[in-house]
Parts: structure tokens; sequence; C-alpha cells
């Protein structure tokens, strides 16, 4: 009898170490599905929610108690463009893999991989939904093939500038001959002209009346300005060397505004020409030491994101496109620094864009119309490259205000 009960004992007592080993594994397993930075959903044939993950639950707002039983796209209608995968998946008895799904967020978007498992043991019929974060990896990508591309049509427009270049310049240095020709005639140009019977009088009344004089300086100050365009071009495109250099503030604001001028980007879109631009310099504004290629490109950036604001703002409240847009753009000498802020009367900013301006991939641009990177590369090159602060005002339909500063750094 003793013997019997001994036995009894035992056996309860190996029952309860399996039952405790279970409850240890379960434990285990459970802490390995819920350190997971994924969110996993289970879910059984009829797409009814059977168990969650923390981190689905803290997607749900509410915790699995709560929502098992409830139809998946009840809880997280995201799901809605993979429903009939899982469906597929379950029948089927296949893994599906969907990548690079685009989900709004407030006013950004992020990037999502679902995965579908499903589940083929001891007879269950179901399917465990994975999905992943992918935004910095589907950012980082594309700001790799933005970088290619830029590099490509960088270096195409710095060769095409070069090639631009040099018959330019012999147009209008040839014109320049020709102008002084005209003007002061020389011994051989007063022969020909006695020898077809011309005087230097009437000639002169004829290219007056004809306007020759005109239409030759017309066409020299046209052939500069184009020669101006491919110089501010072949100055951006240029590489930042390691040294920097003294640079005229005003001289960089200036190139950078007919660089806007006459980019083709924006020309498809709304003529930036057509914007008010206001200049508030500064007298006597000291040079400042600084990549001239990195300034000009952190003060294009602002002025190419306040044009697409202001031509958003106005075509949304149907106004004539930039009847009323403008740029206030200022100069201010402090005692170690110089201030340079580009004011716009656009749309503004609210709270939660003004504070995640500058991350890196926040945009509030639709998938395919910006990266992202644009404020928060100024960010870099303003605070990281020269030492110096970039900060945004705004209040939301009073527009928004650039100021960056630079340190000024004895010759």
């Amino acid at each position: 009898m003793l013997k019997k009960i001994q036995d009894l004992e035992k056996e309860i007592k190996i029952k309860e170490d399996k039952e405790k080993e279970l409850k240890d594994l379960k434990k285990y397993l459970d802490n390995i599905v819920n350190s997971m930075p994924s969110l996993l959903i289970s879910v059984d044939s009829d797409l009814k929610i059977t168990r969650l993950n923390q981190k689905a639950e803290l997607e749900a707002g509410s915790n699995q108690e709560q929502v098992l039983g409830f139809n998946v796209l009840e809880i997280y209608p995201n799901l809605k463009d993979v429903f009939e995968q899982i469906k597929v998946s379950i029948r089927e008895k296949k893994i599906i893999k969907e990548t690079k799904i685009p989900v709004k967020k407030g006013n950004s978007f992020k990037f999502e991989e679902i995965t579908i498992y499903p589940l083929i043991a001891n007879g269950v019929k179901g399917a465990v939904v994975r999905i992943d974060d992918i935004t910095e990896k589907v950012r980082l990508e594309q700001m790799m093939i933005q970088s290619e591309k830029m590099l490509s049509i960088g270096g195409l427009a710095a060769g095409m500038a070069h090639e631009i270049n040099n018959p330019l310049a012999g147009i209008i240095q040839t014109l320049q001959v020709l102008r002084n020709r005209l003007k002061g005639l020389s011994k051989r140009d007063k022969e020909l002209l006695k020898e077809y019977n011309i005087s230097h009088e009437n000639l002169d009344k004829f290219l007056a009346e004809r306007k020759i004089f005109h239409m030759v300086e017309s066409i020299i100050q046209a052939g500069m300005r184009a020669a101006g365009i491919v110089n501010n071009m072949l100055t951006f495109a240029r590489k930042s060397g390691m040294d920097k250099k003294l640079s005229n503030i005003h001289k960089l604001i200036d190139q950078t505004i007919e660089l806007a001028n006459n980019d083709y980007s924006l020309k498809k879109k709304y003529d930036f020409r057509a914007i008010k631009i206001i200049k508030r310099y500064e007298a006597d504004l000291p040079k400042v030491v600084c990549h001239p290629g990195e300034i000009q490109q952190v003060l294009l950036n602002i002025l190419k994101n306040g044009a697409e604001a202001m031509k958003e703002k106005y075509v949304h409240e149907n106004e004539k496109v930039f009847e009323e847009s403008k740029f206030e753009i200022r100069t201010e000498l402090f005692d170690n620094y110089i201030a340079i802020s580009i004011q716009d009367n656009g749309p503004g900013l609210d709270e939660e864009t003004k504070k995640r301006i500058f991350e890196p991939f926040y945009t509030t641009k639709d998938i395919g119309h910006g990266t992202g990177l644009g404020l928060s590369v100024s960010y870099f090159i303003i605070c990281e490259n020269h030492k110096g602060n970039f900060f945004v005002e705004s209040e939301l339909g009073k527009g928004a205000k650039f100021t960056i500063t630079l340190p000024i750094v004895s010759e």
C-alpha cells in the first residue's frame, strides 16, 4: 500500500514538473515573441484574431483579451491590401510576402513589409501575419537612387555648362569686336567707306535708325546673362574642397536666386521669377568663411520648398498662382555671427511639422514627391559643417521663416 502511495506521489511530482516545464517553456516562447520588433498577428481560417504579440497590442491600442475573436480588418484596417493574400496563404499553404506597402501616418508616410505564414502543423488552419516597419530601409534606398541620379545629372549639367561656355565666350567676344568696329572706325574701315562712297555720318544715321547698336548691346547683355547662369551652375556643381574660403554672402544669395530662376524642375511646375523677392541686406556685411556650394545648396532648398508651399496655398485657395507670393530675404550682423533669414507668405507650418521638419526622411509631400532629406541635409551642413545654427519660425496661415546663422571667422 505504501509503495502505491509513493508511486502515486512520484507520478504527481513528474506531472507537476512537466506542467512547470511547459509553463516555463510557454513563458520563454512568449518572451521571444514579445521581444521581436515585428507585429505578429495570428488568425484562424475565418481570419479572426487568435493571438497577438506585445508590438501588435501596442499598434491596436488594446490588449489581446479585448480583441480575440474579432475580424483582423476591424482591428488592423491597414491589412485590407493583403486581406485576399491571407486567404490564399491559408488555402494554398504557402508563404506570401508583400513589401514596400505605403501607410500614411499623421503628416508622414511609413513603409511596411508584410509576410504571411500559413499554420500547417497538427491540423490547425490559420496564419501568422508578420508586419515589419521598413521605412528607413526604403528611404535609404531612395536616397541612394536619388544621390546616384543627382551625381549623374550634376556631372551632365557641369559638362554641358563647360561645352556651352566656350562658344558663348566666342559669341560675346565677337559681338564686342563688332560693337567697337561700328563705333570707332579703323583706318581700313574708313578706306572701305570711301571706296564704296559711304559717308561716316550717313553710316551712323543708318545704324541708329535701324537700332543696330541697340540690338548688338542687347545680344551682348543676353550673352553675359547666359554666361552668368553657366558660371553659377559650374560653381554650384563644383565639389567642395577640404578648405573653406572667404565668401560674400550677398553674392551667394543673388547667385542662388538666379539658379532658382533658371531651375528647369521649378519651371515645369511654375515660374519662380513670378515670385516677388524683397532683399533687406545689411550694408558692409563682412565675408564669411564657408563652403560656397554647400551654402547655396541650403539656400536653394529653402527657396524651392517655400515656392512649392506658396504654390499649394494659392492653388488650394483658388487664387491666381503667385499673385501675392513673395520672399523677404534679410541679412543681419551680430557680434560674432551673421544671420540670413528667408520669410515666405505660404500656408505656414503646424506644431508637429515644426518639431519634426529637420528629421531625416520626414516629409509632408506625397509619395514620390520628396525624400524628406533636403532640410535634414541642410541642417547638417549648417550645424555640423559650419558650426552655425538653423531654425524655423512659423504659424499656420502666416508663412514660414527659416533662419541660418554662420559664425564670423577672422581672415
